[in-house]
């Protein structure tokens, strides 16, 4: 059996988000508006087919996040790739410190941490992005200064990610 981190897209789209899943089946793409993943069941003609069947137009774009080399669909041409690292916390983390500069984003936050993403490009956001999991910010002079949150959601793994600060 393979770690869920293994194919942490197939895994979590199958799991803990397929309420997010606009494919399913031999490929799974999550609803575009919180992000660009997608992923087939494995490399044969059917299903990278359907992977490819996951984009909507020209424009479009589908991120693949694999442990192993992952082939490109047909008709398709790869565009970019880069390499990730996954860490885990094992074991029970210690309990965080209070502290009252920390506090849960809202929706009501969601146009200033869009403008904190796509200024420090953090990972792909979109215009649900910050619906994924909980996202805490901190504020200085009102102003939201840094923010992280949960995005990719496996069983029992949780992706810290949309980690941002404003550079100043």
């Amino acid at each position: 059996m393979t770690h869920p981190l293994d194919r942490p897209i197939w895994n979590a789209l199958n799991t803990r988000w397929t309420h997010l899943a606009v494919a399913s089946g031999a490929a799974v793409r999550i609803d575009p508006t919180y992000g660009p993943f997608a992923a087939a069941r494995d490399t044969g003609e059917d299903a990278q087919a359907a992977l490819a069947a996951t984009l909507r137009g020209p424009d479009d774009r589908i991120y693949i996040v694999e442990r192993e080399p992952w082939p490109a669909p047909p008709g398709t041409q790869v565009i970019g790739t880069g390499s990730l690292v996954q860490m885990i916390a094992e074991g029970p983390l210690p309990p965080a410190p209070a502290d009252p500069r920390i506090t849960l984003l809202t929706n009501q936050d969601a146009g200033e941490m869009a403008a904190l993403a796509h200024a420090t490009e953090p990972g792909p956001w979109s215009t649900a992005t910050h619906r994924y999991g909980d996202y805490y910010g901190i504020r200085i002079d009102g102003r939201l200064a840094a923010m992280a949150g949960e995005r990719m959601l496996l069983p029992d793994l949780a992706e810290v990610s949309g980690v941002a600060t404003w550079p100043g």
